[in-house]
């Protein structure tokens, strides 16, 4: 059995085993995470991904976007009255790099570049931004 589920576990590039967690502006990453622990319980075959295709590791992929939620999950609980909205930046980049750097040796210099330049930088801003919206800790 497979499951449609877009952007929900993020980007997987099976050639670089690499993967991303999107946190576009207005997204709840926490609610994301319950989501995804959620799709675990279901014997899944396939996940058919928002890009790049179909992912044949179900659980595999599911377990990483959840771990690297739990990630950034932690950078916002450690940061939430002391630090600016760039230090959470810096500390989410910090956490994505990783998987940049695996894709920097399959696909090349310049879709390194794209996403460590321009791509993790606005992902991490907007995960700022979620951190330090005054409604969104009084749900934790």
């Amino acid at each position: 059995m497979g499951l449609f589920i877009n952007d929900l576990a993020g980007a997987y590039f099976a050639d670089a085993e690499a993967s991303f967690i999107f946190t576009p502006y207005r997204s709840d990453v926490k609610l994301a995470m319950e989501s995804l622990t959620r799709v675990m319980d279901i014997p899944l075959s396939q996940l058919y991904l928002g890009h790049f295709g179909i992912c044949s590791k179900p659980k595999e992929v599911l377990k990483n976007a959840i771990k690297k939620m739990q990630q950034l999950l932690d950078v916002r609980a450690n940061c939430k009255d002391q630090c600016n909205p760039e230090e959470i930046v810096q500390k989410a980049i910090v956490i994505r790099m990783p998987e940049a750097e695996k894709l920097k040796v399959s696909r090349g210099a310049d879709l390194y570049q794209y996403l460590s330049q321009e791509l993790m930088p606005s992902m991490s801003r907007a995960f700022a931004s979620y951190c330090l919206e005054p409604h969104k800790n009084l749900l934790d």
